[in-house]
């Protein structure tokens, strides 16, 4: 995957490598699902979209995060480092058509990783995780088997469902072609409605794929790029991976017992989406748990960043400024104008972010915490 957000950037068009229709955009990996197939209405209970508004829920979602109790989501910090005014959640649906059906949920509190580092030299990404509070909770009984929170792994419980060759499945709204890899057939596809749907499905897509080291060859992730903080994971032919759009998603494995998913990891960064030899990269969730549960116990740290009143005046900022070295792991933005898009683009530097462009954000609160 090239080191994409795995977000949605809205209305994007690819040429000589630059993404065209978005002023400034955060310069993170965007993922979505390649080789996918269409996910059913009760497989992935846990997905959720995350969006600016309440209307229009496939233009507007830009990320996804996973439900871990009726009013708290787990995502990607890069997906929420500067959010959009009016940031919702997305629940009980697979198909974004199917407005009806959704709960629309504000969040009124994000919680970043206090040691989240946003871009390190090589562009990527540490500690890329980060809570969100609901304004209520998820009414699950009106959900019924469309939502359910899920479980996720610990430090002990990673011993024993994680090791190299352990099957995944991953999920998302993302897209479905490496625009970096294929710019004009992207172009294309974004100039009609259809195109747009075979592009950027509003039916949630899965995949399976293996856990793989992050460094150890056939790998060529640079080690510098790396962290005992992160997973790696691909297809055995690296033919089936998130890309664009698909951010903040859950990587899930079976739990140790044999009863159901678990979530290991969150979709975060890659070298472009399912090229050989890169696998995409999630954060390792076994090793926020403690971090997790103060944060949901209400035990705030004084590290913590939280994003309350956002100045207008800037699009995109760093919510911590404590970059922590990056070290690599076996196992396992900054604000870019148009020329820094281009020239991330030209390297296929992309985190999984999404398509839609974001605005400021207004009343939503967002703490960094340790």
């Amino acid at each position: 995957m090239q080191q994409l957000l795995r977000s949605t950037l809205a209305s994007t068009a690819f040429s000589a490598g630059l993404l065209l229709s978005f002023g400034t955009v955060h310069a993170e990996t965007l993922p979505k699902i390649i080789n996918g197939q269409i996910a059913g209405t009760t497989q992935f209970p846990w997905q959720v979209g995350l969006m600016q508004g309440t209307n229009n829920l496939y233009d507007n979602r830009f990320c996804s995060g996973t439900i871990i109790a009726a009013q708290w989501i787990v995502t990607a910090a890069h997906c929420v480092e500067q959010p959009p005014s009016r940031l919702h959640i997305i629940a009980g649906i697979t198909d974004l058509f199917d407005e009806n059906r959704a709960q629309v949920i504000a969040v009124d509190d994000i919680i970043i990783h206090p040691q989240f580092t946003n871009l390190n030299s090589l562009g990527a990404l540490n500690h890329d995780i980060a809570l969100l509070h609901l304004s209520y909770p998820i009414d699950f009984v009106r959900c019924g088997q469309r939502c359910q929170q899920i479980d996720w792994l610990d430090a002990q419980t990673e011993i024993n469902s994680i090791e190299s060759g352990t099957p995944a499945l991953i999920n998302g709204w993302g897209r479905t072609v490496d625009c970096s890899d294929d710019p004009i057939r992207c172009e294309q596809l974004s100039e009609t409605a259809t195109g747009q749907l075979i592009l950027s499905p509003a039916k949630l897509q899965w995949a399976s794929v293996n856990i793989r080291s992050c460094s150890a060859l056939p790998s060529w992730h640079d080690p510098r790029d790396l962290s005992a903080n992160m997973l790696c994971a691909a297809a055995p032919r690296f033919d089936r991976d998130t890309c664009q759009g698909d951010s903040g998603s859950g990587m899930t494995v079976t739990a140790a017992d044999g009863r159901g998913q678990v979530l290991a990891g969150i979709t975060s960064w890659g070298n472009g989406c399912a090229q050989p030899n890169y696998p995409a990269v999630y954060t390792r969730v076994a090793r926020y748990d403690q971090w997790i549960r103060n944060r949901m116990a209400g035990r705030p740290s004084s590290a913590d960043t939280r994003v309350s009143e956002v100045d207008n005046s800037s699009f995109w900022r760093t919510l911590n400024a404590n970059n922590s070295s990056l070290s690599t792991n076996s196992i396992s933005g900054g604000t870019f104008g148009m020329l820094g898009l281009g020239f991330l683009a030209g390297l296929g530097l992309w985190r999984r972010f999404s398509q839609q462009s974001l605005t400021h954000r207004h009343g939503v609160k967002t703490t960094i915490d340790i």
